[in-house]
């Protein structure tokens, strides 16, 4: 069985599919994820390429990415039994800053996300790890809100 780890908070988002916990192949979603997530998903279907858990960002970025990958998961978990996990986007960007809007970022220290000011945009670009490590995975599924609602 394979593995798939999605990260929607990327731009484009990306989805990696893992046997062994090693990367065998790598995905660049070019349309909305809205658009999009469902198609792969189904081609995947079509070539048979069979999965069991999936391993998911849940945040901090775009709500709508975020409310959409948990809605999909959740789907996922129920009518196909798939194992979730899910962690933050830090883990794949280097732990630099993630844009949340204007001069603020979402910024991981000492175990907490922090909304700071920053003038200058320092943000890495996600990549996908060639060794998926479970371990940074847990089974806080929920999207992590961090602004409040506006």
């Amino acid at each position: 069985m394979h593995k798939i780890l999605l990260i929607p908070t990327s731009v484009p988002p990306l989805i990696g599919i893992y046997k062994d916990n090693k990367l065998i192949s790598s995905h660049v979603l070019e349309s909305k994820l809205s658009d999009s997530l469902v198609s792969f998903f189904c081609d995947l279907k079509k070539k048979r390429i069979a999965f069991d858990e999936l391993f998911y960002v849940n945040g901090p970025g775009s709500y709508m990415a975020l409310k959409l990958t948990y809605i999909f998961a959740q789907t996922l978990h129920i009518s196909n039994n798939v194992k979730l996990h899910a962690t933050n986007g830090f883990y794949f960007n280097n732990n630099t800053p993630i844009k949340a809007y204007g001069d603020c970022y979402f910024a991981y220290e000492n175990g907490q996300i922090k909304l700071i000011k920053l003038n200058e945009n320092i943000c890495s670009n996600y990549a996908l790890p060639s060794v998926l490590d479970e371990s940074i995975f847990g089974g806080d599924l929920e999207p992590l809100y961090i602004l409040p609602a506006v």
